[in-house]
């Protein structure tokens, strides 16, 4: 653990704002990872294993949208640093408004990966 992941009594609201939303963008693009290499698993066993094209070309899909997903991530952690450079509640606000739109995004994006990984299980156990 290092100082920018310990919460410490003389951090400013701001920093444990920053440090709980780093934390909390680093857990995201290591399970959007995981869910690409995960769907890459299903098209193979769709595909391979129970000759379920369309359930493959599903997860195909999920892998590109994750990806992409993935690269707005990339692209937020980037931005990251100047919301250490904020100055004002306006700014603050607009990093705080443009992690709950993410954190938004990542829970339905989770939730159409479940639904999708439902749907192959109750495809192929019937």
């Amino acid at each position: 653990m290092t100082n920018q992941d310990t919460l410490f009594d003389h951090d400013t609201d701001e920093e444990l704002i920053l440090k709980r939303s780093i934390k909390e963008l680093e857990l995201w693009i290591s399970e959007v990872n995981y869910l690409i290499e995960e769907c890459d698993k299903f098209a193979k066993l769709a595909s391979n294993s129970f000759k379920k094209r369309e359930l493959r070309d599903r997860f195909l899909e999920m892998i590109d949208v994750n990806y992409a997903f993935r690269n707005q991530l990339d692209a937020y952690k980037n931005e990251i640093p100047k919301y250490k450079e904020c100055n004002d509640l306006a700014c603050d606000l607009f990093y705080i408004n443009k992690h709950e739109s993410i954190r938004n995004h990542y829970h339905n994006n989770l939730l159409t990966y479940r639904n999708l990984k439902l749907l192959f299980f109750n495809d192929v156990l019937r």
